[in-house]
């Protein structure tokens, strides 16, 4: 259930309007309404929705439209009594304004320019007209009527920055043109007709809605455009880079990234099979044997007939085996040496100091 003032005032039960007839009836719903769950005082209610011209009976009658308005409300308990006067009792987002602030406050809080634009259009949505149009000529909820259409029109400006940074400025030109001329003195939609026009090719119409706007503003209030106006008509004579569309910004999760392809680490497979060159391979073994702590990497070079190469390919296969040590998380043979986000080990670091050793030799030989 909801009061709907954003228009005729009346109450929706599932999408269904139930009216509401009589214009201090309405007024009595759309004070309570308007004050948001709060208590409103039986001599407040009095002034408002009778005004001056309050009859001796006004607490009488009040007390006859509240017991109506709870047989449209469809409970007794939908409008309390709270001394010193009534309270509007029905759940969270009562009113369709609670609904639209609530849908404008997200919307202009989110950094998503589609989520912006997709909450303030259901805010808007719910306007259905002049808000308060059935009980015009009490002065209080005119004045209230007045705060909701700029409410709206706060929301259809920043709709419009929204659609401007999705690219939408062809688009929003007719709307813009119909919004400068209702609201002639309104600087921030005359910046936004010049921005949309700028991005359409149009530099010279919207350097002469910046001429009209300060024609009309010189002509009828005798002051000139603020110096955000100001800027934006420099900016465009300028053709600054500031006033183009920025390019949307990429946002991927990390289990959407392709998979990356492995970089090998570039060593030598170890031979099946070796036989032969007990004494190369015991001086190897020597050599090994005091490399193996060395702070530094150790170059060694071998010469020889062919077949040395073989001998040191099988030599480095025998003495430090190709299977990584274990307590490094990247254990795959085929991950770059350097591709690790921490420093390996110091057994992991001899490991790769030694088969990168072993695959020196297999070259130099």
């Amino acid at each position: 259930m909801q009061v709907r003032l954003l228009g005729p005032v009346d109450v929706a039960v599932d999408g269904a309007s139930r009216p509401v007839r009589g214009l201090r009836r309405k007024a009595v719903l759309a004070v309570l309404a308007l004050h948001g769950g709060g208590i409103v005082s039986t001599g407040r209610l009095v002034d408002v929705v009778w005004g001056e011209a309050a009859p001796s009976t006004a607490v009488n009658t009040l007390q006859s439209h509240v017991s109506h308005l709870r047989q449209i409300l469809g409970s007794r308990d939908a409008i309390r009594v709270r001394p010193p006067g009534y309270v509007l009792n029905l759940d969270d987002e009562a009113t369709d304004v609670q609904a639209a602030e609530r849908l404008i406050r997200q919307g202009t809080q989110s950094p998503d320019h589609s989520d912006r634009a997709r909450q303030i259009r259901a805010a808007l949505g719910l306007w259905r007209g002049r808000p308060l149009v059935d009980v015009a000529g009490v002065a209080w909820l005119d004045e209230q009527a007045e705060r909701l259409d700029q409410l709206q029109l706060q929301a259809r400006r920043a709709l419009i920055d929204a659609r401007l940074a999705l690219g939408e400025h062809a688009q929003l030109l007719p709307d813009l043109e119909q919004l400068t001329r209702d609201h002639p003195f309104d600087e921030q939609i005359h910046g936004q007709l010049m921005l949309a026009l700028y991005r359409t090719g149009r530099q010279a119409d919207a350097l002469a809605a910046f001429k009209r706007l300060r024609r009309t503003l010189a002509d009828d209030l005798g002051i000139d455009p603020s110096q955000a106006l100001r800027d934006i008509e420099a900016a465009i004579l300028r053709q600054h880079p500031a006033l183009d569309l920025a390019p949307p910004a990429v946002t991927r999760a990390r289990s959407q990234e392709p998979a990356r392809s492995p970089v090998p680490r570039q060593l030598p497979a170890p031979p099946q099979s070796f036989t032969g060159r007990a004494r190369e391979l015991a001086q190897l073994d020597a050599v090994a044997a005091t490399a193996y702590k060395a702070p530094t990497v150790v170059i060694s070079a071998m010469s020889g007939i062919a077949g040395v190469v073989k001998s040191a390919r099988g030599w480095a296969s025998r003495r430090w085996p190709s299977t990584p040590p274990t307590g490094w998380p990247s254990t795959s043979p085929t991950d770059s040496c350097t591709s690790t986000s921490r420093a390996p080990p110091l057994e992991w670091r001899r490991w790769i100091r030694w088969r990168c050793w072993a695959a020196s030799c297999a070259r130099w030989a």
